[in-house]
């Protein structure tokens, strides 16, 4: 205790020597001389009986010691003292102990007769002290999550005690004053959590991209496509339908077996009637054939004929393109299952229908599964590469005009003849394949009267009234050299008769059916084409080279095609423009554009209006700027010239790469 005096007896000599700090009569500062003053008041303290009196006079009236009372401020002490090494010192005075020390306020604890609660797990409410009742909070409005009912509460006599979140950093606790009542702060609300038994939902990172589905095709040995791409069915009939009588003949039961039906075999979903084709029907047969097919309708499902030139049952031509191109006229085919062609001339339907909003809705009729039925033109007319289609007449095999070489390519890679038996054409399908060198690959198809086959997918199954004329023949020269006729002497065709199936890709017969619900070329995914695409590749082309228009307008909407500029590299888009005819005028145009995703603008990337150039032809060279990322884009070709067949556009090897 007496070096704890001598402690305090220094640190108030420090106190008083530098709050006096002023300049003497000398000049000098006595802070200043702090020091030397502090080992003197040493000297003094430990005064020995040997020092000199006078010395001890002068240290003593050189310093004025202040007085000591119980009113003395106290500063920390900064050094240790005595030194070491120092005589004993002499017993200091005895110093009344402060009136009232301060008090170092002391950490918050928890009260000691409760032990500190453990942090309880998100699930399990927190144990409440007793002497507090539950405040509730609601729970959060979203997502639903699992929320303690009794949220932790603060004693007023207690410190809070925050509860950390399970997914949050602990919150800091101010500290209270022990002399008043602790301020009470609201306790922050538990994040919301997942309850144990439902596992946590899966958010996608950044890098995971919407997956875009892939178009699923099928291609034979030779790497062309084959069959069918869309998910719907074709019936190609070879013609004489009874079209008094629809229920009688093995079309007509056709059409009723692959459309959804109830209990008495009426058909449950919308048919449309198209008869581009026709030709000398009378008003009168027109009502009967239409009342024969509302009568096979189930109560309240519509039939719908469509008349581009008015109601009078006239066959169709290239000014009815114009009208066919309308969202009126088309508007009973945008949810219809199921559509019929009949019979008449091939070039009628193609001038009236191709390249326009009615091809269109076609596509997406077998896009949503439904069933399409054509006898006679009205199956031609749904194939790849289509004979018998020029103006002339039926007899010239393939149209000198390229425009009425290929029909609308709902089955790929195939040729279609009918009336076979009953016209003596058993051998005139040679000729088609032997007419160009890409014909070769093309698989001809001959269909008698009374006789058809029902397309899914890649297979195709023969069925007929089961007469001796229900024979479809299959001609193959795939395999026969270009150096090379084929005929029936080196590629004999093949005969099937109803019952049997056949493999348009294997190009074979089949023992028996096939496991249709298991095999994926029944089950085609819609999806977009990977890049590079080109046109002649798109599977809704049909002509598997050019894009051709003449005398009217014309507008192709390809299929989509996903682009992919993760690499930054460049999209590009190529092909060449010919001109062919000398009737061009100011007003002649063609356009392509594209758009990205689901937008509704487009962006043209080339465009071509009047009189073309010198050398006949125009390169097109472009480069599409689209997002970063994975996007799918949407080209279309429009066009149009006023003089049909002596003015015509030819997009060949349009690519996008």
């Amino acid at each position: 205790m007496k070096i704890q005096h001598l402690l305090l007896f220094v640190l108030a000599t420090l106190v008083f020597a530098s709050d006096d700090a002023e300049e003497s009569p000398s000049g000098l500062l006595r802070g200043s001389t702090i020091r030397n003053w502090g080992e003197q008041i040493v000297d003094s303290y430990f005064d020995e009986p040997n020092v000199h009196a006078d010395q001890k006079h002068r240290k003593t009236q050189q310093f004025w010691r202040p007085p000591i009372t119980d009113n003395l401020y106290w500063k920390p002490i900064l050094r240790t003292w005595p030194p070491t090494g120092l005589p004993t010192p002499v017993p200091a005075p005895t110093l009344p102990p402060p009136t009232q020390p301060p008090t170092p306020v002391p950490a918050p604890t928890l009260r000691p007769t409760e032990a500190p609660t453990p942090v309880p797990a998100p699930t399990n409410p927190p144990t409440l002290p007793p002497t507090e009742p539950p405040t509730p909070v609601p729970p959060p409005t979203s997502p639903p999550t699992q929320v303690p009912t009794n949220p932790p509460t603060q004693s007023p006599t207690d410190p809070p005690t925050p509860i950390p979140a399970p997914t949050s950093p602990p919150t800091r606790v101010p500290t209270v004053s022990p002399t008043h009542p602790p301020t009470q702060y609201p306790s922050p609300k538990p994040p919301p959590t997942i309850p144990p038994t439902l596992p946590p939902t899966r958010l996608p990172t950044p890098s995971e991209a919407p997956t875009i589905s892939i178009l699923k095709e099928t291609f034979d040995s030779g790497g062309n496509r084959c069959g069918m791409t869309t998910p719907g069915t074709v019936i190609l009939h070879g013609g004489i339908f009874n079209y008094s009588d629809p229920m009688s003949d093995s079309l007509g039961q056709a059409i009723v077996r692959e459309m959804r039906t109830n209990g008495d075999n009426r058909i449950l979903d919308p048919l449309v009637f198209v008869p581009g084709t026709r030709r000398d029907v009378s008003l009168e047969d027109e009502i009967t054939f239409e009342n024969q097919w509302r009568d096979v309708m189930a109560p309240g499902v519509p039939f719908s004929v469509l008349h581009p030139n008015g109601t009078e049952p006239d066959s169709t031509n290239i000014a009815d393109a114009a009208e066919a191109d309308t969202e009126e006229f088309v508007r009973p085919l945008t949810t219809a299952m199921g559509v019929f062609l009949p019979g008449g001339r091939q070039w009628r339907f193609i001038d009236a229908y191709k390249y326009t909003q009615t091809e269109e809705e076609l596509w997406g009729v077998l896009n949503r599964g439904g069933v399409i039925a054509g006898t006679s033109a009205g199956a031609a007319v749904m194939a790849d590469v289509m004979p018998r289609g020029d103006p002339s007449g039926s007899g010239t095999l393939l149209s000198p005009r390229e425009w009425y070489q290929h029909g609308l390519g709902f089955v790929s890679n195939i040729a279609i003849d009918n009336h076979v038996d009953r016209r003596g054409r058993q051998l005139a399908m040679y000729d088609v394949l032997n007419d160009k060198p890409e014909n070769r690959n093309i698989l001809g198809i001959g269909l008698n009267e009374n006789s058809l086959i029902v397309v899914k997918g890649k297979y195709f199954q023969v069925l007929g009234d089961r007469g001796a004329n229900s024979v479809v023949r299959v001609y193959d020269c795939s395999q026969i050299s270009l150096f090379q006729t084929c005929t029936f002497a080196n590629a004999p065709y093949l005969e099937l008769t109803v019952g049997d199936w056949y493999d348009l890709c294997d190009r074979r017969q089949l023992p028996g059916p096939p496991q249709l619900e298991e095999d994926v070329g029944l089950e085609s995914t819609l999806g977009a084409y990977k890049r590079p695409w080109s046109f002649g590749n798109d599977f809704k082309a049909g002509n598997p080279s050019k894009f051709i228009c003449s005398g009217r307008t014309c507008t192709f909407k390809a299929n989509p095609i996903v682009i992919d500029s993760r690499d930054r590299a460049l999209v590009q888009i190529s092909g060449t423009l010919y001109f062919m005819g000398d009737d061009f005028n100011s007003s002649d145009r063609l356009t392509i554009r594209y758009r990205i995703n689901d937008s509704k603008s487009s962006r043209t990337v080339f465009r071509k209006i009047g009189i073309p150039n010198s050398n006949g032809r125009q390169l097109i060279y472009n480069s599409l700027p689209v997002p970063k990322g994975e996007s799918i884009i949407h080209v279309e070709i429009e066009a149009k010239t006023t003089s049909e067949g002596a003015a015509e556009y030819q997009l060949t090897n349009l690519k996008i790469q």
